[in-house]
């Protein structure tokens, strides 16, 4: 369906400015209380209150991503349609997924 000339595609649009404000207006008042209670958590040593602050300090880490089949090996892809794997294929992969997700998390 093309555009008609002179009507938007986006009728609703983003949201406006002062709708945008009378949040920050309202929430400003809790800056104080919010900065108090993330120092309080930081030093209790609240995990969650150490990695907001880094990352609103020095931002998020890069995360790298291993492209490479076990071992460092280049990746072999099988071109099959989903429906000529066989079951015992679909599985094995399927712990493939499983042990490398741990490997994952244990990193």
């Amino acid at each position: 369906m093309p555009f008609e000339k002179g009507k938007s595609g986006n009728p609703k649009g983003r949201p406006s400015k002062a709708a945008e404000q009378a949040l920050v207006e309202r929430l400003s008042p809790m800056e104080d209380t919010a900065h108090e209670k993330l120092k309080t958590a930081l030093h209790q040593g609240e995990q969650w209150a150490i990695k907001m602050y880094f990352e609103y300090m020095y931002g998020k880490p890069r995360q790298r991503v291993e492209q490479s089949g076990p071992d460092g090996a280049p990746l072999h892809h099988q071109h099959k349609h989903m429906a000529e794997y066989t079951d015992e294929e679909v599985m094995d992969f399927a712990e493939q997924v499983a042990a490398y997700k741990l490997a994952l998390i244990a990193d």
